[in-house]
């Protein structure tokens, strides 16, 4: 984007560092866990973070979630989901009326980031929003969901960078934000898996790449590929 916006400069002074997670962060509150995930038959699904309306926007999935409920597909007994610290909370709060399945998901208030971590760590499964309007952005999120090493369902433009970044390390339960039908579709087939045991995380070599150390390394070699280039 930004080379199609400076076409002056040369595409050899163009580089990229991601974002990442803080490894040390993940320690710690493992560290302090004092009993390992419990796992029964109903589904814990969790979103970590700000809902914004348009980025982010929610409505689709709410009307996916409630036909899957009047199909008898999945009811309170067998589905929580988590909306951690989502803002706008009264108007979703509405819609969830609305729909009816205020019994299945929950708008609950911020908490610390490291208790943050916990809740994503201790979930089922990891929610993941962002609109096609920002598809050269990544949440940063990402990053720690990855980390935590719990399955995830994300809902996103196939075509943008983030669910390119989710398909690079074996993520393949994308479904398109906009569309009702696939994420009905794709978030009955990622309970399944759970339910099953099938779901998966990406390979622990994968989720190293995306920690800030890594980044940090990254950035010393650019450093001294630029260093080497000024001495010659």
């Amino acid at each position: 984007m930004y080379a199609r916006r400076y076409p002056l400069v040369p595409r050899s002074r163009w580089s990229i560092i991601a974002n990442g997670y803080d490894e040390e962060d993940f320690v710690e509150v493992e560290q302090l866990m004092r009993e390992t995930p419990s796992r029964n038959h109903r589904a814990l699904l969790v979103h970590s973070g700000v809902l914004y309306p348009s980025e982010r926007d929610p409505s689709i999935f709410f009307a996916a979630l409630a036909d899957l409920r009047r199909e008898g597909k999945i009811s309170p007994a067998n589905l929580h989901i988590v909306l951690r610290g989502s803002g706008s909370e009264e108007f979703y709060r509405q819609q969830l009326r609305q729909h009816a399945i205020e019994d299945i998901v929950s708008l609950e208030k911020s908490i610390s980031h490291h208790s943050a971590l916990e809740e994503m760590l201790r979930a089922d499964g990891l929610l993941l929003f962002q609109a096609a309007n920002c598809n050269h952005q990544i949440p940063a999120k990402l990053y720690e969901y990855l980390r935590a090493r719990r399955p995830i369902f994300a809902m996103t433009d196939p075509e943008g960078d983030t669910a390119k970044l989710l398909k690079s390390v074996g993520v393949e339960t994308i479904a398109a934000l906009d569309r009702k039908d696939c994420i009905a579709e794709g978030l009955l087939n990622f309970l399944t898996r759970i339910h099953e045991g099938h779901a998966t995380s990406p390979a622990d070599h994968e989720i190293l790449r995306h920690s800030r150390k890594f980044r940090s390394q990254e950035l010393a070699a650019l450093l001294e590929s630029m260093s080497l280039d000024l001495r010659n």
